[in-house]
C-alpha cells in the first residue's frame, strides 16, 4: 500500500514536470514566432500548449489525491489532540463564489495543542474555505469553530488539522440529530 502511495506521488510529479516542459516549449515557440514570420512556430506553440495543459491537470489531480490520502491516513492512524484556535489568517485575494451569501473566503487556521509529553505545539491548517456570511476573523472564529489535530506517531511534523463548526449543545427536542443526545 505504501508503494502505491509513493508511486502516485511520483506519477503526479512526473506529470507536472512534463506539463511544465510542454508549456515552456510553447512559450519558447511563441517567442520564436514573434521574432520571425514563419507560421511553423505558432503551430508548434499551439501543439505544445494543448499537450502541456492536460499533463498539468493530471499532475494536479494526482497531487490532490495524495494529499487526501495523507489526511485520511492520519485520521486513521494518527494521534488525535483537541486544539485551541489562536487566530484565523485570511488567504488574501482568494474568494470563491459571487454575492454576499453565496460565497466563501479562503483562510488558514493557527492553533495549538499539548502533546503527550506536555509540550505545546503550534500548527497551521491547510487552506480551508469559510462561509462569507459569517465573520470568522478576529475572536469570532475561536467561538464558532473547533479544531482537532491528527499527528503521526512517527513524525510529529507530519500532521493534519481538521476544522469543524461547534455544535449547538442546547436543544428543545427530546432527540436531536446534531448532538446525538436523548433527554
Amino acid at each position: 500500500m505504501k508503494t502505491l502511495k509513493i508511486s502516485i506521488r511520483l506519477i503526479g510529479k512526473i506529470c507536472l514536470i512534463i506539463g511544465i516542459v510542454f508549456l515552456a516549449l510553447s512559450i519558447f515557440s511563441l517567442i520564436l514566432r514573434l521574432a520571425s514570420v514563419n507560421l511553423v512556430f505558432s503551430t508548434l506553440a499551439v501543439i505544445f500548449c494543448t499537450n502541456g495543459i492536460p499533463w498539468i491537470i493530471l499532475g494536479i489531480c494526482f497531487y490532490l489525491y495524495s494529499r487526501f490520502e495523507k489526511s485520511e491516513q492520519l485520521k486513521k492512524d494518527g494521534v488525535r489532540y483537541d486544539a485551541e484556535i489562536v487566530r484565523i489568517l485570511p488567504g488574501y485575494n482568494m474568494r470563491v463564489g459571487f454575492g454576499k451569501y453565496n460565497s466563501a473566503n479562503a483562510a488558514y487556521v493557527e492553533c495549538f495543542y499539548r502533546n503527550q509529553e506536555s509540550k505545546t505545539c503550534l500548527v497551521k491548517s491547510d487552506l480551508i474555505m469559510l462561509d462569507y456570511a459569517v465573520n470568522y476573523f478576529g475572536d469570532n472564529g475561536k467561538e464558532l469553530l473547533n479544531a482537532a489535530v491528527y499527528v503521526s506517531p512517527k513524525d510529529p511534523r507530519d500532521y493534519f488539522v481538521e476544522i469543524s463548526p461547534k455544535a449547538e449543545v442546547t436543544s428543545q427536542f427530546d432527540y436531536d440529530y446534531r448532538n446525538k443526545v436523548e433527554k
